[in-house]
């Protein structure tokens, strides 16, 4: 067949699909949306907002505001040291060293101390000012804690004498399951520590 016959019949057969698409599938077009009869007003908040510590924090990742106080800014970062901010002069200070690049959640306890999670290390620390402990093991009934990465000290009411032990004061918990202890009588109220972490 001679290139201009084929070609012929290519656009012949192209021709006759298109009239039977018109013709048998007619397709009726769906009506476009109807334009918004207001405009959203424009939202530009985020632009006013500044940056504290911007280029003097490695990697932080939770903060505590310590409205007590006045409002001074607590964070841990990566470089393993808990900064402190003046809420007066936005000024930053290496307020304690713990070690460690994977420092992420962080809380006040009752008693002035920190609660800090080490996500890589340790697990979860406290600290004080005079030193830093561990509080919490690394395994919770054979379970490896993998990446805590927040806690919260929180107020717990008397609980009745019952012959299973009852956490220490500032003992610690993972969700849904917790660390063993011995058993103490139970008090009129405690703080109890509860972590959030990942488990294997």
């Amino acid at each position: 067949m001679k290139p201009g016959l084929f070609a012929a019949a290519v656009l012949a057969a192209i021709a006759s699909l298109a009239i039977h698409v018109a013709l048998n599938c007619p397709i009726d077009p769906v009506q476009s949306p109807p334009a918004p009869t207001s405009h959203y007003p424009r939202n530009n908040l985020l632009q006013r907002l500044e940056k504290l510590g911007e280029g003097l924090l490695n990697g932080p990742e939770d903060v505590y505001v310590d409205a007590v106080a006045g409002g001074v800014v607590y964070t841990a970062t990566r470089d393993g040291w808990l900064h402190r901010m003046n809420p007066y002069n936005r000024s930053w200070e290496r307020w304690r060293f713990v070690g460690g690049t994977g420092l992420l959640g962080i809380a006040k306890c009752a008693d002035g101390s920190m609660l800090i999670c080490d996500a890589h290390n340790k697990g979860l620390l406290r600290v004080g000012e005079e030193a830093v402990t561990l509080l919490a093991a690394s395994e919770v009934e054979g379970s490896t804690i993998n990446l805590p990465d927040a806690v919260v000290e929180g107020w717990r009411p008397q609980m009745a004498r019952s012959t299973s032990a009852t956490p220490a004061p500032d003992s610690a918990s993972t969700r849904g399951s917790s660390t063993s202890s011995s058993p103490a009588p139970p008090a009129a109220s405690s703080n109890m520590t509860h972590v959030r972490a990942r488990r294997q």
